[in-house]
């Protein structure tokens, strides 16, 4: 009889105990309901559960009203990031849609009609929104104030809008035109000026993992990418033309560099032709051996076929491109002992420093008063300062 009575209650109890959570189940759910929303036990902000009782959960109105009035704290917007490349985004030279329309008739009538009227809409779209944002960024350079998060949401709408119109004009102009590289900086930077966190959900996903492989674990800074002198002496400057104690201090510098395979890549001739002769006059170290190139076809031809040079100067903007993309081949093809330093006659402030270290750039030189007796100076003394920093920190090219 004791064991029938304790089955029965075995049986019942846990029946009754479900009906009972279930009836004030239906009554928190009733509530959600009454607040307007459809009933999810809500992730409370911290200083929104403050005060609340410890049986909070009992009374979902309560917590209803408490998000409902939840304003997050404002947000500051900081103008660094959108600075580093404003040299070269601040004005962009797309191609213009009437001479994209005459290089267009081979694709027959209707279809260039169709990628015509697309990119002239795409492409207004895009200088729209990014008229608007250069001019919401440029007041807070001056005059910083904080945005409300609705504010932000708006603003991050907007450069999705403009993302979306870059890809389209990419697909008709292709990512190696200096316009479409400099407008997608452009983009990234405005997002990790108006909010950090959409920045990293808006970069591609393997950019964590380029910075790994490409330069095998070597952490970016920007004094070491710019190769200023370890000891912290300021750089010479480019616009003066070296003195008797520089050339001289650069000699020196020449005469402790090892003997390597150098190439250059530029499509003005006669840079070229000195690079040849600073080579030859052991400029680079004694042994060195320069090799130049005109076209980023010709010198991707030739590494991806297997030629390794320890050292490749890149000119950064070239006749058939952005030679940044030479990195991106390099690396993609497997070549990590190639050292790739890019020059450009961009000042060191204006160079987008981070962007260049992760297509696998090591490092820049500034082409800023390139003369054939002293032009090899800045170079000697950024091989120098690159050996250093490469002892120092232990990278492994």
């Amino acid at each position: 009889m004791k064991k029938l009575i304790l089955g029965v209650l075995c049986c019942t109890l846990p029946s009754l105990l479900f009906a009972q959570i279930s009836k004030h189940s239906g009554k928190i759910i009733k509530a959600g309901k009454a607040a307007g929303t459809s009933f999810a036990v809500p992730k409370i902000p911290a200083d929104v559960a403050v005060g609340l009782r410890p049986d909070y959960w009992k009374t979902a109105t309560v917590i209803m009203d408490k998000l409902k009035n939840y304003q997050p704290a404002p947000i500051k917007v900081s103008t660094l990031r959108y600075e580093e490349g404003l040299e070269l985004y601040r004005t962009l030279d797309f191609k213009k849609p009437e001479v994209l329309r005459a290089e267009l008739l081979a694709h027959g009538e209707e279809e260039s009609a169709r990628i015509f009227e697309q990119y002239r809409d795409d492409l207004k779209n895009f200088l729209d929104i990014k008229k608007e944002f250069d001019i919401f960024l440029g007041y807070q350079k001056f005059e910083p104030k904080p945005i409300t998060f609705s504010e932000q949401t708006r603003l991050v709408k907007m450069l999705e809008e403009a993302q979306s119109a870059l890809s389209g004009l990419s697909m008709v102009l292709g990512k190696k035109t200096p316009a479409i590289h400099y407008a997608t900086l452009w983009v990234r930077n405005v997002y990790a000026s108006i909010s950090p966190m959409a920045a990293s959900l808006m970069a591609p996903a393997q950019e964590s993992l380029l910075e790994k492989t490409f330069h095998e674990g070597r952490i970016f800074n920007v004094d070491e990418f710019l190769l200023k002198n370890p000891n912290g002496a300021p750089l010479r400057s480019p616009f003066a033309t070296p003195n008797a104690e520089e050339v001289s201090e650069a000699l020196g510098q020449a005469q402790q560099l090892p003997a390597r395979t150098i190439a250059f890549l530029n499509d003005d001739p006669e840079i070229l032709e000195w690079a040849r002769d600073w080579g030859m006059k052991g400029y680079f170290g004694k042994g060195t051996r320069v090799a130049t190139f005109d076209s980023m076809e010709k010198l991707v031809d030739w590494v991806t076929s297997g030629v390794k040079y320890d050292v490749i100067f890149l000119d950064y903007v070239l006749e058939d491109g952005l030679s940044v993309y030479v990195a991106d081949e390099l690396r993609a093809a497997g070549n990590m002992e190639t050292v790739v330093l890019l020059n450009s006659a961009l000042e060191p402030h204006e160079v987008p420093a981070e962007d260049l270290f992760q297509h696998g750039v090591d490092g820049f030189v500034t082409s800023v008063g390139f003369r054939p007796d002293t032009g090899w100076v800045g170079i000697t003394n950024a091989l120098h300062n690159y050996e250093v920093y490469k002892a120092k920190n232990g990278w492994k090219r």
